[in-house]
């Protein structure tokens, strides 16, 4: 395969410049970036990462922690709030039918005029 040409390697060069602060954004707002740092940092790093395994070990745990509690947070939070409206939408309610009108059939229906 041919090594890309200089316009080539401009384009992707500012491709690159462009996107990495939309994907830093974007890891950010889902919690992710500290994981992100935490992997790029071993893959830079792999003789710090071998020289402290404990210590790299509980740096990627917290990191992967941190977005798992805060999303396990918000849908805890979002199923309450749920449970709540349903309950008070619920005890707020009324009846579209009652139970007699349900369980009697009313006489001036068509289905009393049918020949079954």
């Amino acid at each position: 395969m041919n090594a890309p040409n200089l316009w080539q390697q401009l384009l992707i060069a500012f491709l690159a410049i462009v996107s990495i602060p939309a994907v830093i954004t974007l890891l950010g707002k889902i919690h992710l970036l500290p994981l992100a740092i935490c992997l790029l940092a071993a893959h830079c790093f792999p003789l710090w990462v071998s020289d402290n395994p404990v210590l790299s070990t509980i740096l990627l745990i917290v990191s992967i922690l941190y977005p798992v509690l805060v999303w396990g947070s918000k849908v805890v939070q979002w199923w309450q709030e749920e449970q709540y409206l349903r309950g008070r939408l619920l005890a707020t309610a009324t009846p579209l039918n009652t139970a007699e009108d349900v369980l009697e059939p009313q006489g001036d229906s068509w289905y009393d005029e049918c020949d079954w």
